[in-house]
Parts: C-alpha cells; sequence; structure tokens
C-alpha cells in the first residue's frame, strides 16, 4: 500500500485536447480516436489496455522504475479519457462505465503513490484527491444503481471498493506524514482505520498494516504509548493471522524496541530487540545488513542501560558486518565508530 507517479490531468473542454498514449502513430489524431471508440468492440479494447498499462506501471512500481511506471499510469489515464469521451457522445454500458471508474481510481492511486515515491508531493496530493473522488462516488453510484433495480449490492463489489477507499485513505496517511502534517496524518490514517474495522474486522491483516502505520505516526511525534500500543495491536493481528517468525514479525519487535528504547524501561527493549534479532539471524543469515541493523540498536540498548560490556560485543559484531559488506569507509561504518567511542 504505497506507491507514487504522475502526467495526464487532461480536461475534456472543446479546446483541450488530451495528450495521446505513448507509442501512438503521429498521424493520428485525439478525435480519430474519440470516433473509434464510438464503435462498442473497440472502447472495450481500450478498457483492456488501459488495464494492461495500469498493470505495466504496477510491475514497474515494484521494480522502483518509478518515472516508467508514471509514464505507464498517464497511458492508461489517456485510453479512459478517450473511451469516456465516446461514452459520452453515445449511451453508456453501466457495467463498462463502473469496471471503467473503478479502474481509473485505481490508475490516479497508484499514480499518485509514484508521484510521492519521486518527492512530487504536491502533484502526489491532487492525484490521491481525485483517487478518492473517483471511489466513494463509484460506490454511492453502485449502491444507488442497486436500489433502483430492486438488488442488493454484492458483498464483494462492496468490499473491494470499501477497500480501495480505505488503501486512498492509508496512503493519503503517508503523504502526509512525509510532509511533516502529523495531525492531518493521523486523521488520514484513522479514516481508513474506521472503515476497514466496520468492513472487514478487528483481526483483518489491512487493520494491522493501518495500526503499524499508526504506531510510526506516534513514535515520530513522541507519543511514546500510543505508539507501543499500536505496534503490539498490529503485531497480535500479524502472527493471527500468519507467521510468528517472518521478517514483518521482525519488523514489529524492533520498531517496540524503539519504542521501549527512547521511553524506557530498558529491559523490554532488550526484549524485543532480542526476538527481532533471532528471527533475522534465522531468515538474512548471520552476516547480513537486516542483523547487523538489529545488532546495532542492541548495542545502543545495552549502552543506555549501562552493560558496556554487552554493547561492546553487539557493536563489534555489527561494525565487522557492515565492514564486510559495505566497505571501511561507508557511512554506516562511521556510525558504529562514533557509537563505539562514546
Amino acid at each position: 500500500e504505497q506507491q507514487e507517479e504522475r502526467d495526464a490531468s487532461v480536461s475534456n473542454g472543446d479546446n483541450d485536447v488530451p495528450h495521446l498514449p505513448s507509442a501512438i502513430p503521429s498521424n493520428l489524431s485525439y478525435r480519430d480516436f474519440v470516433s473509434a471508440a464510438d464503435c462498442a468492440d473497440v472502447n472495450v479494447l481500450l478498457l483492456v489496455m488501459s488495464s494492461i498499462l495500469f498493470r505495466s506501471g504496477n510491475a514497474h512500481f515494484r521494480l522502483q522504475h518509478f518515472e516508467t511506471a508514471c509514464r505507464d499510469y498517464s497511458s492508461a489515464q489517456s485510453y479512459q479519457l478517450i473511451r469516456t469521451k465516446a461514452l459520452s457522445n453515445h449511451g453508456i454500458n453501466e457495467s463498462l462505465v463502473m469496471e471503467d471508474a473503478k479502474l481509473n481510481g485505481r490508475v490516479r492511486n497508484n499514480m499518485a503513490s509514484a508521484l510521492s515515491k519521486r518527492q512530487l508531493y504536491e502533484e502526489a496530493r491532487a492525484e490521491y484527491t481525485k483517487a478518492l473522488q473517483i471511489k466513494q462516488s463509484t460506490l454511492e453510484a453502485l449502491h444507488k444503481t442497486t436500489r433502483q433495480k430492486g438488488d442488493s449490492v454484492k458483498d464483494m463489489d462492496d468490499k473491494n471498493l470499501v477497500s480501495d477507499i480505505a488503501s486512498t485513505f492509508h496512503n493519503i496517511g503517508l503523504l502526509r506524514l512525509n510532509c511533516d502534517e502529523a495531525a492531518k496524518a493521523e486523521k488520514a490514517f484513522k479514516q481508513s482505520l474506521s472503515l476497514r474495522v466496520k468492513k472487514f474486522g478487528l483481526d483483518d491483516l489491512r487493520v494491522s498494516s493501518t495500526l503499524n502505520a499508526l504506531g510510526g505516526l506516534y513514535y515520530k511525534t513522541k507519543r511514546y504509548d500510543d505508539a507501543f500500543r499500536s505496534y503490539k495491536e498490529s503485531l497480535r493481528i500479524w502472527k493471527l493471522n500468519g507467521s510468528k517468525s517472518d521478517l514483518q514479525t521482525a519488523e514489529h519487535y524492533y520498531n517496540i524496541a524503539l519504542v521501549f528504547y527512547a521511553k524506557g524501561p530498558y529491559i523490554k527493549a532488550r526484549v524485543s530487540v532480542a526476538e527481532c534479532a533471532k528471527i533475522r539471524r534465522q531468515l538474512c543469515g548471520n552476516v547480513s545488513l537486516p542483523v547487523a541493523e538489529v545488532l546495532h540498536l542492541f548495542g545502543k540498548i545495552s549502552l543506555s542501560s549501562g552493560n558496556f560490556e554487552d554493547a561492546c560485543d553487539k557493536l563489534q559484531e555489527a561494525l565487522a558486518i557492515r565492514q564486510k559488506l559495505l566497505g571501511k569507509n561507508h557511512l554506516l561504518v562511521a556510525n558504529v565508530h562514533l557509537l563505539m567511542g562514546k
């Protein structure tokens, strides 16, 4: 649930001609495409193309190719605009319009996430706002249409749309946090949390994700008791739904150790950091950067609690790992030297 990138916020006024998707022959105009999209089969094909480009953008996002992801998302939006322009001219297929709206909301959400990864925060903010408006209006349209037909909303359709809306609120919270807008970030996270708890229950993994994000917010703003409660509940849900010794579990223990290192007591910080170290050694191997990271924290906790011999042991091991994997001149190596010199 973190992505980001951008382009193609085009309007459909008489004098505004949207950009065509990339890889389109230059001798074809926007109006050529709109005319072709009046054909029902071509219109469906454009929807398929948007979906393919959306998935391509997601693949590039996972590879951290954020600019390329943005271009794919932008092209997906361009195809969508051509489709909807044609639909506005010649009637509407309700099922296709609904699918198109769902896809459009997801494209904008992921575009915003890619933009945020590129630190284009204002552009990301605008895209998230549009994504949220589209998703909420799509959910309202779904309920209105089913009421008019005398049907009931399909549970899966409703849950998918609510999940999409909650994801966008979650992402807005992350964006606000990156912009040091803690109060607005907390509000967005709590909106996401409320939707997820109401629709999926207290033990859903999506609830764990938002609680973990809230824990990070509270830790950053030094609300350590709130941070601990959020991390603890997030960890409980995570263990309930999955492995008790995976890397995400280790990450939870690391975060809890940070909280107790900041607020005390140090004995609780030691318990949590030891759990994290044990899991990371098992899964990453003894000579790995995740293990060096947790040993560095372990050393800081031991140093602060007056256990200097243990601190020296942990920091020496962290130093040896980082020197081997990163070289002697890396900043992380210097950080260990600095701590050992205190």
